[in-house]
């Protein structure tokens, strides 16, 4: 078992030291542009979900002050 580590992680280091470091960098500029933002991967549909209900609560707070204020002023 440690053997199948040892090998795999020199494997691996030899196969990124033999990479030129331009394919490197062409790998992790693709990489960033195709990750999500930092608050789908930590919470998921949390972030989205909240702003749709405060966006939701906004409008339908909106219209409805001005017809509860016209009943105040009689």
């Amino acid at each position: 078992m440690a053997r199948d580590v040892i090998k795999y992680a020199t494997e691996r280091i030899v196969r990124y030291l033999g990479t030129p470091k331009d394919e490197r960098l062409q790998r992790k500029v693709e990489r960033k542009a195709t990750r999500e933002p930092w608050q789908s991967r930590w919470f998921g549909m949390m972030p989205i979900s909240i702003g749709v209900w405060k966006s939701s609560r906004r409008k339908t707070s909106s219209t409805e002050h001005p017809s509860s204020e016209n009943e105040h002023t009689s």
